[in-house]
């Protein structure tokens, strides 16, 4: 069930996806590297996103992803969400996913974040979370979430926990993220991650309920630079270790455009 690990990076980009400009549009091809290749193949994703500031208060987003697994037949996720101001100080994400039918992929999932600015220049970030996925092989995940993110001239960190309860069986799995930011809007921006966790499951696979509990690591290397300053490119690598399971090198790049 790789979806579970997926689906808390998923998660995680959505969040630092805020975009300053009116509008955004992104184009972005994915290859995710799998060992052992036998078992699990090279993924290729593509995507296409959509960012449109429709007022001062509120940026809305659309995005589609297109899944070319190998050992597995292809499948797409639309995504819609909405970032939302409420005051000076309140604001927040909401977003709801739909997948086509695929073991690996949400047959929908409901994203909702509050954060709230405090600190003298609002430069902390308090953050709660939740969301909910239903799997189309009747798996459940719900994930509650907390962190802070401090921003600074020049830098930013941010501190997440994830803590999730799996059915069938409620299985516990926890994910705990740390990520820096470097850079100034309109020049780049550079983010290294790491996360750490554990995925638990009760899989039905088998003639006996066995339960998988395995720990992960992910790193991640994100920068976005602008080449003019209406557009730009994006560039990743991302590594994902789960222990007695398997591995993965991901790589993404893309281009974006403001207008």
């Amino acid at each position: 069930m790789k979806g579970f690990v997926f689906a808390n990076f998923i998660f995680i980009l959505l969040l630092f996806s805020f975009v300053f400009a009116d509008k955004r549009l992104e184009y972005i091809f994915y290859y995710d590297y799998f060992k052992p290749k036998e078992s699990y193949g090279n993924y290729k994703t593509y995507a296409i996103r959509y960012f449109d500031r429709i007022s001062k208060k509120q940026t809305n987003f659309f995005e589609l992803y297109f899944h070319n697994p190998p050992n597995n037949k292809e499948g797409n996720v639309f995504v819609t969400g909405v970032y939302k101001d409420w005051s000076e100080r309140l604001f927040s994400y909401s977003s709801i996913s739909f997948g086509t039918k695929a073991d690996y992929l949400p047959k929908f999932r409901i994203d909702h974040e509050f954060f709230y600015k405090t600190g003298k220049s609002k430069e902390l970030l308090l953050s709660i979370g939740a969301y909910y996925i239903r799997y189309y092989n009747k798996y459940q995940d719900f994930t509650f979430s907390y962190g802070i993110v401090y921003y600074s001239n020049g830098w930013n960190f941010t501190y997440k926990k994830l803590e999730s309860n799996i059915n069938p069986g409620s299985t516990r799995s926890y994910t705990d993220i740390y990520s820096l930011g470097l850079g100034f809007e309109k020049k780049y921006w550079l983010y290294l991650t790491y996360n750490y966790g554990n995925q638990s499951y009760i899989s039905n696979f088998y003639s006996i309920p066995f339960r998988f509990d395995s720990k992960f690591s992910f790193y991640q290397l994100n920068y976005r630079t602008w080449i003019k300053d209406n557009k730009g490119i994006i560039i990743e690598y991302n590594k994902l270790n789960l222990k007695n399971s398997y591995y993965k090198n991901g790589f993404m790049v893309g281009v974006f455009y403001e207008f």
